[in-house]
């Protein structure tokens, strides 16, 4: 699960490199796609990923705890 997660971050690391290569050629800096590239990652990353890997660990601790009789 923590693997899956911590995927995105690698996706983003791979897209920010290859916008920085096609870029990094002497030619201006693309602030506003960067900001928007990053924004967009984490948007979804905080929105969706997190709230849904809390509700799994969540339901996953609660059946692993044992009913008290």
């Amino acid at each position: 699960m923590r693997r899956r997660i911590w995927a995105i971050p690698a996706a983003l690391r791979r897209e920010f490199y290859a916008l920085r290569a096609e870029v990094g050629r002497g030619e201006a800096w693309p602030e506003t796609a960067i900001s928007q590239t990053l924004l967009h990652w984490h948007c979804i990353f905080l929105l969706t990923l997190v709230p849904i890997a809390l509700i799994r660990e969540t339901a996953a601790g609660q059946e692993a705890t044992p009913q008290e009789a």
